[in-house]
């Protein structure tokens, strides 16, 4: 009787228990799911806040050799510049930036963040400075990244996120605002 009563309790345990265990999966997986509201279309009202739109922006470089044949004598009055600058060629939208006149080699940059804001453009970029222990170029250099952009930004903001180097717009010699 008692061999009987353990088979037959091993039996349900062996079904019953991958049961339960589907079952407390659906619910969880249930649990997890977000439920989605229909929202409706509708125009704002006037002062009704809209909310702030933010796309991250894929960062294209545009090498010296071809940014001198894109955009010509602005490339070259201003690749040797500390500051950024917007230049509008057929059309497409170029952001320069430049870290100005160093005395050596083994300065660099890199943009690490792209956005467009609401229309504003906002960049982060780290500077490569060389160490007292490398070796480096004894020339002066003028190190500069050219990007092409996706869009014409009515504001630019450049920032830093290792130095204290400020970015501002740079107006080549001989040009007006």
């Amino acid at each position: 009787m008692k061999k009987k009563s353990l088979i037959i309790l091993v039996v349900l345990l062996v079904i019953l228990i991958p049961t339960f265990v589907l079952i407390i999966g659906k619910e969880k997986n249930n649990m997890e799911k977000p439920t989605s509201t229909k929202l409706e279309n509708k125009e704002p009202k006037r002062g009704e806040n809209q909310g702030i739109t933010v796309n991250k922006l894929e960062v294209l470089y545009v090498n010296p050799s071809e940014a001198e044949k894109i955009l010509g004598t602005s490339y070259t009055n201003i690749k040797r510049l500390k500051g950024y600058k917007l230049i509008t060629v057929n059309n497409d939208v170029y952001l320069y930036i430049g870290l100005g006149k160093k005395n050596t080699g083994g300065y660099d940059l890199e943009v690490t963040h792209l956005e467009d804001n609401e229309g504003i453009l906002n960049a982060e970029v780290n500077v490569r400075e060389p160490k007292d222990t490398d070796i480096v170029t004894q020339a002066i250099t003028y190190p500069h990244k050219v990007l092409k952009l996706s869009f014409s930004p009515r504001k630019v903001n450049i920032k830093s996120m290792n130095t204290e180097d400020v970015f501002e717009e740079v107006v080549p010699e001989g040009v007006s605002q």
